[in-house]
């Protein structure tokens, strides 16, 4: 297995959100958003092609994942969806499903039947908050209703936050790649 992780930087807000955004901390009252799509971009033809390059990688969808948390989780669901061809699987964990009211839900309802259908692992903590916990429940019941089979799980107790998050690689990769992942 062969992780990469891209750095987070101060724009995280636009590079990891497929749609814009108005939010009510900032003063400008700008939009936020809309980055996903040339992130989506760089990963698929400059991030994966160079890993490819320089490493021997199954370099097959079914070979190839994309994982996160919080606006990262929902990045990744939209790659998913723009990207099926090329990333197979998931680990969307604790998505920022309420990111522009919730349009990863409405996404995942239209998406298109003809489209190739990836592993997805959807993770929440049930201490993320009422909004939260809501929110992210509307995507497994939406990629259900499309017909996905997702391996969701909810994590009593446990919040929005690194410590959480951590705790959950293990299982996750498990899931994903089999008794082959070394315990710690």
């Amino acid at each position: 297995m062969i992780v990469v992780a891209v750095a987070s930087t101060a724009t995280r807000i636009d590079d990891y959100t497929a749609v814009a955004m108005q939010r009510a901390n900032r003063i400008s009252r700008q939009p936020s958003g809309c980055g996903a799509v040339a992130y989506g971009r760089y990963l698929v033809q400059k991030s994966k092609p160079l890993i490819d390059a320089r490493f021997r990688t199954l370099t097959g969808r079914a070979d190839t994942a994309l994982g996160g948390s919080s606006l990262v989780g929902l990045v990744t669901m939209s790659l998913l969806l723009e990207h099926g061809d090329v990333f197979g699987a998931g680990l969307v964990v604790s998505p920022s499903v309420w990111w522009a009211d919730g349009e990863i839900v409405r996404r995942v309802a239209s998406h298109r039947a003809d489209a190739p259908w990836s592993r997805i692992w959807p993770d929440l903590g049930l201490a993320e908050g009422d909004g939260a916990v809501a929110g992210a429940r509307q995507l497994p019941a939406a990629l259900m209703a499309r017909g996905w089979r997702p391996a969701y799980r909810e994590e009593p107790g446990a919040g929005h936050d690194e410590a959480t998050w951590a705790a959950q690689v293990e299982p996750m990769l498990r899931r994903w790649c089999g008794p082959a992942v070394p315990s710690r």
